[in-house]
């Protein structure tokens, strides 16, 4: 994102920030970025309660790809998934691994409230660590609060 202003998130949200040119993996990604920087935002405003994000990582067995169009699926379920991501060495994991990340996120008092966690820089899975570390745009306060502001236009 150019700005992480308001309006560029209240854009992500109703779509128009992809205009013409819309791509279900490129939206997944900004969406995530919203709700991500949304949480961080409420950990700040609500300090008596735990907001943690916490990434499942790279997880076989979920119904994640039945959102994707026919040929990516095919691709993500059958190509690279079981070939590709070992072959270089982006471990994937059960879903029992993806499930125990995000029990203790919330009940693990190693993870701290808002704070995004998840793989290694340019890792699939593994340990999990605070994103923040790397992508230095997760500490920016006012973009939190702009995408909660965005968030609020479409709560009436």
């Amino acid at each position: 994102m150019k700005t992480s202003s308001v309006d560029e998130f209240a854009g992500v949200l109703d779509g128009t920030y992809f205009g013409n040119k819309f791509d279900v993996t490129q939206a997944y990604g900004y969406v995530k970025y919203v709700g991500t920087m949304w949480t961080l935002s409420m950990a700040r405003k609500y300090t008596d309660l735990k907001f943690v994000v916490m990434s499942p990582g790279n997880t076989k067995g979920t119904m994640a790809p039945e959102s994707l169009p026919q040929p990516m699926r095919f691709m993500l379920k059958f190509v690279m998934m079981p070939i590709v991501f070992p072959l270089i060495g982006g471990m994937v994991h059960k879903i029992e691994v993806g499930v125990k990340r995000l029990v203790d996120g919330i009940s693990d008092e190693r993870y701290k409230s808002g704070v995004f966690y998840a793989s290694k820089e340019g890792k699939l899975s593994g340990e999990v660590v605070d994103q923040s570390t790397f992508f230095t745009a997760l500490k920016n306060t006012t973009a939190q609060d702009n995408a909660d502001k965005a968030i609020h236009r479409f709560i009436k």
